[in-house]
């Protein structure tokens, strides 16, 4: 399965959405919203991270930050996408 295009519309949405917060609080929300997807990806950018910063625990902090939220950004216009077309394949059969 790969993923579907995503139309401007969701990415609009999830943008403001994202952006109305600090991203350390964009983060933990989708964390709490969504536990099992978010340390999964949350993971995978620490060692990101450390890839870039080497052991500077701050930078690593930093950078794994703003990875974690483009990753959780790109979930959710995919999530969108995807909820958008099951409702309208519900709608035209």
């Amino acid at each position: 399965m790969s993923f579907p295009p995503i139309n401007e519309a969701s990415l609009c949405a999830v943008v403001e959405k994202s952006t109305q917060v600090a991203p350390l609080e964009y983060c933990g929300n989708f964390l709490a919203e969504n536990t099992v997807t978010g340390n999964n990806l949350t993971g995978l950018a620490v060692v990101l991270a450390t890839h870039i910063c080497g052991d500077d625990v701050d930078e690593i902090m930093t950078i794994s930050t703003a990875i974690s939220a483009a990753m959780f950004m790109t979930y959710e216009m995919t999530k969108a996408e995807v909820e958008g077309q099951e409702l309208e394949a519900l709608y035209n059969d």
